[in-house]
């Protein structure tokens, strides 16, 4: 989903021309769509965590074409998984460790998620600043019956060109079905990214279920 400048600037309570100078000066991805600038809400998305702005309601909660309810960000990191040690000397060997521990259907080989994870991250790099990546292909993967997030602790610390210059030590990785999913699959863990009482629980030696009951406390009182 694109967003004009007036779109964003709504969402966010803030003027037409500060939109714009995010644009111009501290680098908020938009280009011209149908005569205007627009911007992807997932690039959006991860400016505003990236530069700590709140993310709005809006972006939490917009309308679904989906059938039924849409899945929590907490449904998907149980069903994908929280691993440590993952070993890694550069982006690649680090999810490639990161793909083979995701229970992907037979209809996605790992060699498949892993080429759309790094076109993705040679578009952008998907580190969000804090030690934390959010690895996911810039298009949806239909052959998933669900979305999918695993949370990765690496063994050591990667150079992962992230906005804040720091390396990474935690990897979100994504996959999502469906355009509308992922988007609100994203916004929820960035949401949620934003919060001290769940971003202090990313270290490697929170235990698992403890980040994943955070996770459905905090998207609970959203609903």
């Amino acid at each position: 989903m694109y967003l004009t400048v007036d779109e964003i600037s709504r969402m966010l309570r803030t003027s037409r021309s500060t939109v714009e100078q995010w644009i111009t000066r501290m680098g908020l991805p938009a280009g011209e769509y149908q005569g205007e600038r627009r911007c992807r809400s997932e690039d959006l998305h991860r400016w505003l965590a990236a530069h700590k702005i709140a993310i709005p309601a809006e972006l939490l909660a917009s309308p679904s074409h989906e059938p039924g309810p849409l899945p929590s960000f907490a449904e998907a990191l149980e069903r994908g998984g929280i691993f440590h040690r993952l070993p890694g000397r550069d982006k690649r060997t680090a999810l490639t460790a990161a793909v083979e521990h995701l229970p992907l259907p037979d209809s996605i080989p790992d060699e498949m998620l892993l080429q759309r994870l790094l076109e993705r991250e040679e578009m952008v790099s998907t580190g969000v600043g804090d030690g934390i990546a959010i690895p996911h292909p810039r298009e949806p993967m239909p052959q998933l019956p669900a979305p999918l997030a695993a949370l990765c602790f690496l063994d050591q610390p990667l150079e992962f060109a992230a906005v804040d210059g720091l390396p990474v030590y935690a990897l979100f990785v994504m996959a999502s079905p469906t355009p509308k999913i992922h988007l609100h699959i994203l916004a929820r863990l960035f949401f949620l990214l934003r919060k001290p009482e769940f971003r202090g629980l990313i270290i490697p030696a929170t235990p698992a279920a403890l980040i994943l009951n955070e996770a459905r406390r905090m998207e609970n009182a959203l609903k």
